[in-house]
């Protein structure tokens, strides 16, 4: 990856972005139009230390090797950050480019800062955003960079994620994917699946249901088949933080099943079971009683 001054050969080969890739990028007179067709959200960064230039990346993913995304700054300024050469479904980072020039941002140290992230395509991912010392390109999930700023999502009933990050605890039906929702209809079929194992399945656009998977940290596929025959593969990182019961295993085992003849089978083994049980509770009693009618 090139950038002011160039980067080593191995910083180059650790980053998994090509800086010779990116758009070239021009900054609009005014603030960003605002859409959430496919998806937005507002981020803030608290007030600084001092103002200074800090270098914007956007770690996005992709099924194809093209993807954008349009930042809005402060509500005055409004550019796009994308590249043209990105593996498919894999995060990667892109900063923000103009002219084929890496252009650095002045953040404001009194006030604090507004960014809003609009999808502006279909099927790009967004899970992180970081401003950078304009020496430092992140890698993996950025903590290399130790002078950055990672903005803190606004929970904003006018906004919705693009994907959630990858540290939030998620409960209950939630929005993992904007893609589903955004390509309706044209959906043939939503598959949601963890360690290759298919956890939910619909023929519409649905919410993942978090319940379905125990408590813990999970790397989601989500799959979107449309009417055409394309089908978008996308994948975030979820924490699953759900209320748990000593029966809720047993009840996610059942959900899980995806044949109604295993649900019939165990139904009737439970209840073969209670039958054998008390009929085990009925012989002893009758046995009782005989022994006290003869005297024993």
């Amino acid at each position: 990856m090139k950038r002011r001054g160039g980067y080593s050969v191995v910083i180059a080969l650790l980053l998994v972005i090509v800086g010779a890739s990116v758009f070239p990028r021009s900054a609009f007179a005014s603030a960003c139009v605002d859409s959430t067709k496919y998806g937005a959200v507002q981020l803030f960064v608290p007030p600084l230390q001092k103002t200074g230039d800090y270098q914007l990346w956007v770690r996005l993913q992709s099924p194809t090797n093209n993807a954008k995304v349009r930042i809005e700054l402060n509500n005055s300024e409004c550019f796009e950050v994308g590249s043209t050469l990105l593996k498919p479904n894999t995060w990667e980072w892109v900063p923000y480019y103009e002219k084929n020039q890496l252009k650095t941002t002045k953040l404001n140290n009194k006030e604090g800062n507004i960014i809003k992230v609009i999808g502006v395509q279909s099927a790009v991912k967004v899970d992180k955003v970081l401003f950078t010392d304009p020496s430092c390109a992140p890698e993996s999930f950025g903590n290399n960079c130790a002078s950055s700023y990672q903005p803190a999502i606004i929970k904003s009933n006018d906004v919705r994620q693009i994907s959630p990050p990858s540290n939030d605890a998620l409960s209950g039906t939630v929005v993992v994917s904007s893609t589903p929702f955004a390509q309706e209809k044209n959906l043939t079929l939503l598959t949601y699946s963890t360690n290759s194992k298919t956890i939910q399945k619909s023929t519409t656009a649905k919410q993942f249901d978090t319940t379905l998977l125990a408590n813990g940290k999970y790397t989601l596929l989500i799959e979107t088949q449309l009417r055409e025959g394309t089908v978008i593969k996308e994948s975030t990182i979820i924490s699953v933080d759900n209320p748990e019961t000593v029966l809720s295993p047993l009840l996610r085992w059942l959900r899980l099943q995806k044949s109604s003849v295993i649900i019939i089978g165990v139904s009737l083994l439970v209840l073969a079971i209670l039958l054998i049980c008390l009929s085990v509770i009925r012989s002893n009693h009758l046995k009782r009683r005989e022994r006290r009618f003869h005297g024993f």
